[in-house]
């Protein structure tokens, strides 16, 4: 192979790992924007979210919690969730791996999220914030077409 040949392939590689890494990052920023999160506090609870058809799901991991405790709202185009947490008892711990301590999160809510049809809930440890699609955002099940 010449040296003109090896610099050609050498260049369509360089292309494409950039063309990659590009991509790759475009998907990162987008999760990032999506998962904006501020945190206060120093044990902010674990928390998933979960994209369907019909909209996001956030899935607040927080057991022990009471719902009363739970401030959720919408700010500037971000969803947050917090809570002053309970006051810590003085203990003499052995081991301490959880905490009810105050935090805050923020997440930037889509803008194809119908902001007026956000609720939430909280059962068996759960906080579940549910952000309904806009219509014309919603995709439709997969039909199967019957064959006649």
């Amino acid at each position: 192979m010449s040296d003109q040949q090896n610099n050609k392939s050498g260049d369509l590689f360089s292309n494409l790992i950039n063309t990659i890494g590009k991509e790759v990052g475009n998907v990162g920023n987008m999760a990032k924007s999506l998962l904006n999160k501020e945190q206060l506090g120093t044990q902010a609870p674990a928390i998933n979210i979960v994209e369907n058809g019909q909209g996001f799901e956030v899935r607040v991991a927080a057991p022990g919690m009471a719902k009363e405790m739970f401030k959720v709202g919408l700010e500037e185009g971000s969803l947050y969730i917090s809570s002053e947490g309970l006051p810590e008892k003085k203990e003499n711990y052995l081991v301490k791996e959880f905490e009810f301590g105050a935090f805050k999160r923020s997440f930037t809510v889509p803008e194809t999220v119908d902001t007026t049809k956000i609720n939430g809930k909280y059962e068996n440890g759960m906080l579940l914030i549910s952000l309904p699609k806009k219509a014309q955002y919603i995709k439709e099940d997969n039909k199967q077409i019957d064959i006649w």
